[in-house]
């Protein structure tokens, strides 16, 4: 009996058996909770009265930029505009732009 065959075979038996169990497995999606899920259906987009016609959207998702608080909004952007760079006296997050 061969030694090095024999540690090979060891070592590889439970990686087949293991692909075999893997290939045999079908995994199943369970249906969506309608209690655990928030859909909201459309966004309101309102054009910006602080710039020209036709540049940029916003829509309000929580709270409001000219209350106290935390706030949340989108900024949409048309083609051909974009913001320029510049700062805030209070404390402000800019997430990504997608």
């Amino acid at each position: 009996m061969d030694p090095i065959a024999t540690r090979r075979e060891l070592i590889a038996a439970p990686l087949f058996a293991g692909i075999a169990g893997l290939a045999a497995q079908t995994a199943f999606a369970r249906p969506l909770d309608p209690e655990q899920t928030i859909i909201k259906p459309a966004l309101v987009w309102t054009p910006n009265p602080r710039y020209p016609e036709r540049s940029s959207d916003t829509c309000n998702l929580t709270g409001a930029p000219t209350s106290p608080g935390l706030y949340y909004t989108l900024i949409r952007w048309w083609p051909g505009f974009m913001s320029a760079p510049h700062t805030y006296t209070s404390d402000r997050y800019s997430g990504p732009s997608w």
